[in-house]
């Protein structure tokens, strides 16, 4: 199996899990074809990696999609996505997400 469906496979073991088609976290896995372990931890309740490493990364999924369309916008009109210029860009999300962070705060008032 490709790393890259794993999620998908367990996502649809848990869809057929809620929707009674299996009653059994293993059977739904193995229909699937992915891990009885990853299919019941998620079904009890347990995060994707991706989701629980979100917080240990620089930009957010919602950060990350933002900076994925700009890099595509760039490609369709025919400029090459250079590292330092991704770099650039991904600096100034951050920034601005730290920004509107700090004038939130800033706006509260006092008790």
């Amino acid at each position: 199996m490709k790393a890259t469906e794993r999620p998908t496979k367990v996502e649809l073991a848990l869809r057929d899990l809620e929707a009674g088609i299996y009653t059994l976290v293993n059977s739904s896995a193995k229909a699937h074809g992915t891990p009885e372990s990853t299919v019941h931890r998620r079904w009890n309740g347990g995060r994707s990696q991706a989701d629980g490493n979100e917080s240990q990364q620089l930009l957010s999924a919602n950060e990350e999609r933002a900076l994925v369309k700009w890099i595509t916008e760039l490609i369709l009109n025919g400029f090459p996505p250079w590292l330092q210029t991704i770099r650039e860009m991904a600096e100034e999300i951050r920034y601005r997400y730290v920004t509107a962070i700090n004038d939130a705060f800033n706006q509260v008032s006092p008790l």
